[in-house]
Protein backbone atom coordinates (compact mmCIF):
# COMPACT_ATOMS: atom_id res chain seq x y z
CA UNK A 1 0.00 0.00 0.00
CA UNK A 2 2.81 2.40 0.86
CA UNK A 3 4.53 1.95 -2.51
CA UNK A 4 1.18 2.40 -4.30
CA UNK A 5 0.60 5.74 -2.57
CA UNK A 6 4.21 6.81 -3.11
CA UNK A 7 4.10 6.08 -6.86
CA UNK A 8 0.72 7.78 -7.24
CA UNK A 9 1.95 10.91 -5.44
CA UNK A 10 5.06 11.00 -7.63
CA UNK A 11 3.04 10.71 -10.87
CA UNK A 12 0.59 13.42 -9.77
CA UNK A 13 3.44 15.70 -8.69
CA UNK A 14 5.18 15.32 -12.06
CA UNK A 15 1.97 16.16 -13.93
CA UNK A 16 1.32 19.21 -11.75
CA UNK A 17 4.85 20.44 -12.47
CA UNK A 18 4.21 20.64 -16.27
CA UNK A 19 0.69 22.07 -16.08
CA UNK A 20 0.48 25.22 -18.22
CA UNK A 21 3.72 24.58 -20.12
CA UNK A 22 3.93 23.67 -23.78
CA UNK A 23 5.19 20.37 -25.20
CA UNK A 24 8.42 22.01 -26.39
CA UNK A 25 9.30 22.85 -22.77
CA UNK A 26 8.77 19.21 -21.83
CA UNK A 27 10.93 17.95 -24.71
CA UNK A 28 13.74 20.29 -23.68
CA UNK A 29 13.80 18.74 -20.22
CA UNK A 30 13.73 15.02 -21.03
CA UNK A 31 15.88 12.70 -23.11
CA UNK A 32 13.20 11.72 -25.63
CA UNK A 33 14.44 11.06 -29.17
CA UNK A 34 12.07 12.13 -31.93
CA UNK A 35 12.01 9.77 -34.91
CA UNK A 36 12.50 11.08 -38.44
CA UNK A 37 8.82 10.53 -39.29
CA UNK A 38 7.47 11.85 -35.98
CA UNK A 39 5.04 14.18 -37.78
CA UNK A 40 2.96 11.14 -38.80
CA UNK A 41 2.73 9.78 -35.24
CA UNK A 42 -0.72 10.75 -33.95
CA UNK A 43 0.10 9.40 -30.50
CA UNK A 44 3.38 11.29 -30.18
CA UNK A 45 2.42 13.67 -27.37
CA UNK A 46 1.06 10.79 -25.32
CA UNK A 47 4.33 8.91 -25.75
CA UNK A 48 6.33 11.99 -24.70
CA UNK A 49 4.26 12.41 -21.52
CA UNK A 50 4.44 8.71 -20.73
CA UNK A 51 8.23 8.81 -21.16
CA UNK A 52 8.40 11.87 -18.89
CA UNK A 53 6.40 10.14 -16.15
CA UNK A 54 7.92 6.66 -16.37
CA UNK A 55 11.25 7.19 -18.18
CA UNK A 56 10.16 4.46 -20.60
CA UNK A 57 7.35 3.41 -22.93
CA UNK A 58 5.34 0.45 -21.66
CA UNK A 59 4.16 -2.66 -23.48
CA UNK A 60 0.83 -2.11 -25.26
CA UNK A 61 -0.57 -5.27 -23.66
CA UNK A 62 -0.61 -3.75 -20.18
CA UNK A 63 -1.62 -0.56 -18.42
CA UNK A 64 0.93 2.24 -18.75
CA UNK A 65 1.36 2.48 -14.96
CA UNK A 66 1.11 -1.21 -14.18
CA UNK A 67 1.66 -0.85 -10.43
CA UNK A 68 -1.38 1.45 -10.21
CA UNK A 69 -3.48 -0.29 -12.91
CA UNK A 70 -3.78 3.09 -14.60
CA UNK A 71 -3.66 3.91 -18.30
CA UNK A 72 -2.32 7.31 -19.43
CA UNK A 73 -4.29 9.05 -22.17
CA UNK A 74 -4.03 12.50 -23.70
CA UNK A 75 -7.19 14.27 -24.76
CA UNK A 76 -6.90 16.90 -27.50
CA UNK A 77 -8.90 20.07 -26.81
CA UNK A 78 -9.30 23.33 -28.69
CA UNK A 79 -9.04 26.69 -26.94
CA UNK A 80 -12.73 26.51 -25.99
CA UNK A 81 -12.47 23.11 -24.32
CA UNK A 82 -14.06 21.16 -27.18
CA UNK A 83 -12.67 17.68 -27.89
CA UNK A 84 -10.89 17.66 -31.25
CA UNK A 85 -10.90 13.94 -32.02
CA UNK A 86 -12.32 10.59 -31.08
CA UNK A 87 -9.94 9.13 -28.50
CA UNK A 88 -7.89 6.11 -29.62
CA UNK A 89 -7.87 3.21 -27.17
CA UNK A 90 -6.28 0.19 -28.85
CA UNK A 91 -6.14 -1.94 -32.00
CA UNK A 92 -6.66 -5.68 -32.44
CA UNK A 93 -7.52 -8.37 -34.99
CA UNK A 94 -11.22 -8.78 -35.74
CA UNK A 95 -10.94 -12.48 -34.92
CA UNK A 96 -10.05 -11.43 -31.34
CA UNK A 97 -13.04 -9.16 -30.88
CA UNK A 98 -14.89 -11.59 -28.63
CA UNK A 99 -11.93 -11.63 -26.21
CA UNK A 100 -12.61 -7.95 -25.45
CA UNK A 101 -16.02 -8.78 -24.02
CA UNK A 102 -14.65 -9.81 -20.68
CA UNK A 103 -14.20 -7.77 -17.50
CA UNK A 104 -10.65 -9.14 -17.15
CA UNK A 105 -9.61 -8.50 -20.76
CA UNK A 106 -6.70 -6.27 -21.76
CA UNK A 107 -9.24 -3.78 -23.10
CA UNK A 108 -10.97 -3.36 -19.73
CA UNK A 109 -7.64 -3.17 -17.94
CA UNK A 110 -6.84 -0.19 -20.15
CA UNK A 111 -10.10 1.68 -19.62
CA UNK A 112 -11.05 0.95 -15.98
CA UNK A 113 -8.81 3.72 -14.65
CA UNK A 114 -7.50 6.39 -17.01
CA UNK A 115 -5.25 9.30 -16.13
CA UNK A 116 -6.25 11.99 -18.62
CA UNK A 117 -3.85 14.74 -19.66
CA UNK A 118 -5.54 17.49 -21.71
CA UNK A 119 -3.48 18.86 -24.60
CA UNK A 120 -4.79 22.29 -25.56
CA UNK A 121 -4.40 24.02 -28.90
CA UNK A 122 -5.99 24.44 -32.29
CA UNK A 123 -5.41 21.79 -34.93
CA UNK A 124 -3.24 23.97 -37.15
CA UNK A 125 -0.46 24.75 -34.65
CA UNK A 126 2.70 22.73 -34.14
CA UNK A 127 2.43 19.98 -31.53
CA UNK A 128 5.38 21.60 -29.73
CA UNK A 129 3.31 24.73 -29.08
CA UNK A 130 0.33 22.93 -27.59
CA UNK A 131 -0.28 23.49 -23.88
CA UNK A 132 -0.43 20.75 -21.27
CA UNK A 133 -3.63 21.07 -19.24
CA UNK A 134 -4.61 20.00 -15.74
CA UNK A 135 -4.83 16.20 -15.43
CA UNK A 136 -7.76 14.24 -13.99
CA UNK A 137 -8.42 10.59 -13.16
CA UNK A 138 -11.52 8.75 -14.37
CA UNK A 139 -12.69 5.42 -12.95
CA UNK A 140 -15.42 3.35 -14.58
CA UNK A 141 -18.44 2.75 -12.38
CA UNK A 142 -20.10 -0.67 -12.22
CA UNK A 143 -22.96 0.84 -14.21
CA UNK A 144 -20.56 2.00 -16.95
CA UNK A 145 -18.93 -1.44 -17.11
CA UNK A 146 -22.31 -3.16 -17.37
CA UNK A 147 -23.39 -0.94 -20.28
CA UNK A 148 -20.03 -1.24 -22.06
CA UNK A 149 -20.09 -5.05 -21.84
CA UNK A 150 -23.62 -5.05 -23.24
CA UNK A 151 -22.63 -2.67 -26.03
CA UNK A 152 -19.58 -4.71 -27.03
CA UNK A 153 -21.73 -7.83 -27.13
CA UNK A 154 -24.22 -6.09 -29.41
CA UNK A 155 -21.46 -4.88 -31.74
CA UNK A 156 -19.87 -8.32 -31.82
CA UNK A 157 -23.21 -9.94 -32.72
CA UNK A 158 -23.90 -7.33 -35.38
CA UNK A 159 -20.51 -7.92 -37.01
CA UNK A 160 -20.85 -11.69 -37.18
CA UNK A 161 -24.49 -11.56 -38.25
CA UNK A 162 -23.63 -9.20 -41.13
CA UNK A 163 -20.41 -10.63 -42.51
CA UNK A 164 -21.09 -9.46 -46.05
CA UNK A 165 -21.95 -5.82 -45.32
CA UNK A 166 -18.88 -4.55 -43.51
CA UNK A 167 -18.65 -0.79 -43.21
CA UNK A 168 -15.29 0.99 -42.76
CA UNK A 169 -16.60 2.66 -39.60
CA UNK A 170 -19.20 1.77 -36.98
CA UNK A 171 -20.41 4.04 -34.18
CA UNK A 172 -22.01 3.01 -30.93
CA UNK A 173 -22.95 5.02 -27.87
CA UNK A 174 -19.52 4.69 -26.26
CA UNK A 175 -17.20 3.83 -29.13
CA UNK A 176 -16.12 4.22 -32.71
CA UNK A 177 -14.78 1.19 -34.58
CA UNK A 178 -12.61 1.49 -37.70
CA UNK A 179 -12.00 -1.59 -39.85
CA UNK A 180 -8.98 -2.03 -42.13
CA UNK A 181 -8.17 -4.51 -44.94
CA UNK A 182 -11.87 -5.29 -45.34
CA UNK A 183 -11.38 -6.21 -49.00
CA UNK A 184 -9.05 -9.05 -47.98
CA UNK A 185 -11.64 -10.77 -45.82
CA UNK A 186 -13.56 -13.93 -46.54
CA UNK A 187 -16.25 -15.82 -44.67
CA UNK A 188 -13.75 -18.27 -43.17
CA UNK A 189 -10.75 -16.24 -42.08
CA UNK A 190 -10.96 -12.76 -40.58
CA UNK A 191 -7.36 -12.59 -39.38
CA UNK A 192 -6.52 -10.10 -42.13
CA UNK A 193 -8.94 -7.51 -40.78
CA UNK A 194 -7.67 -5.18 -38.09
CA UNK A 195 -9.82 -2.95 -35.90
CA UNK A 196 -9.10 0.31 -34.12
CA UNK A 197 -11.39 1.25 -31.25
CA UNK A 198 -11.91 4.83 -30.01
CA UNK A 199 -13.99 6.53 -27.36
CA UNK A 200 -16.81 8.29 -29.19
CA UNK A 201 -15.99 11.97 -28.58
CA UNK A 202 -19.67 13.03 -28.59
CA UNK A 203 -20.51 10.70 -25.72
CA UNK A 204 -17.24 11.26 -23.92
CA UNK A 205 -17.73 15.02 -23.96
CA UNK A 206 -20.94 14.57 -21.95
CA UNK A 207 -19.14 12.37 -19.43
CA UNK A 208 -16.39 14.88 -18.66
CA UNK A 209 -18.11 18.23 -19.19
CA UNK A 210 -18.05 18.89 -15.45
CA UNK A 211 -14.39 17.91 -15.07
CA UNK A 212 -12.58 19.92 -17.74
Amino acid sequence: MYSYIKIKKKIFYLLKSIYGFNVKFLLNNINYKLKNNYIKDKGLIGKIIEFYLLNKLNNINYCDILSLNIEIKTISLDLFGNINNDIFLMSFKLSNFFKLINYNSIFFKKIKKILWVPIIGNRNISFKNKIIGNFFLSVLSNKDIKYILKELNNINNFIWDNKNIFLPTLYSRYFKFQFFNINKCNLINYNNISVKIYFNKSFFRKKIKNII
